[in-house]
């Protein structure tokens, strides 16, 4: 059965996740399900090596598009596919992140705590089960949907609170 937005899943196309080298803005796709948050940036740094990045004061970014779409795009298609289920959902991600390394998947069975603000632009942080900090996951949750988000985890924070 197809999945269903903010009962099954949430979804932003263009969430902020940080800045790169040159302060330019990171932005990612994330997919959230009661199970799991997935996060694709959409473009990530380049490896090159410590002294080729000391020594030329340069830093090289790479971005992922599939054939001609870009990850927003595929996910937002996938989403909207009548076959698609948690299940392939995952899979999906999984198989991209073995591609594309910068993909995050974070289980929510791991986290002890689970923070999402729907305050200016919205934000989420977790921490995990043993870790003494959250950890910012998102930055910016995207005008649009930052309330989606906010909401469709308020009963698992609350649950995850009342399990400490």
């Amino acid at each position: 059965m197809a999945v269903v937005k903010l009962k099954d899943y949430v979804f932003s196309p263009a969430v902020s996740v940080g800045f790169d080298a040159a302060t330019e803005e990171i932005k990612a796709t994330f997919v959230g399900t009661r199970t799991n948050l997935y996060l694709v940036p959409g473009r990530r740094e380049v490896e090159e090596g410590f002294w080729k990045s000391v020594l030329s004061n340069t830093v090289t970014m790479e971005s992922i598009t599939l054939g001609d779409k870009s990850i927003p795009e595929v996910v937002q298609s996938m989403l909207l596919a009548p076959d698609t289920t948690l299940e392939s959902l995952d899979a999906f991600f999984r198989r991209l992140q073995e591609t594309w390394s910068s993909t995050k998947i974070v289980a929510i069975q791991d986290l002890k705590n689970l923070n999402v603000s729907a305050f200016c632009g919205g934000s989420m942080a977790f921490r995990k089960q043993g870790d003494l900090v959250y950890t910012p996951f998102m930055l910016s949750l995207g005008k649009a949907y930052k309330n989606d988000i906010k909401n469709f985890y308020a009963p698992i924070a609350a649950e995850l609170k009342n399990k400490r």
